[in-house]
């Protein structure tokens, strides 16, 4: 009993897959190909091979994609951390430069007579 219903199960497997074969055969017939001969299966295995490198093109360019965007990504914290040093620099010249204007205005506003005394070191107790 057990034998006859597998047998009968295979044998509508078997037709099952005859149909799906000849469904996707019927548009390969009707533009003109001899689907019994191999060049209807060349075609079938070159459309899945064209689909096959189809994902790998896409892998490919998805992770070429990724890697320009992690180099740009670098490229723009390096691009950040030049211009944090730059104000800092720029920073500095403004305070040395504003240091400087004062002890010009001071300079100015209290001069000295003694030409020894003109020296700042001088005034130290440097010579």
């Amino acid at each position: 009993m057990q034998l006859k219903r597998r047998q009968r199960c295979r044998r509508k497997k078997s037709v099952r897959r005859a149909s799906i074969r000849r469904r996707r055969r019927m548009p390969l017939a009707a533009s003109g190909v001899e689907t019994g001969a191999g060049t209807a299966l060349r075609i079938t295995s070159g459309i899945t091979g064209d689909a096959e490198e189809d994902a790998y093109t896409t892998i490919v360019n998805g992770m070429n994609t990724s890697a320009r965007y992690r180099a740009q990504a670098q490229a723009d914290r390096i691009s950040g951390s030049n211009a944090a040093s730059a104000g800092y620099i720029n920073a500095g010249s403004a305070l040395l430069q504003g240091g400087a204007k004062a002890y010009s205005g001071w300079k100015k506003a209290n001069p000295t007579t003694d030409a020894a005394s003109s020296n700042l070191f001088a005034n130290m107790g440097i010579r």
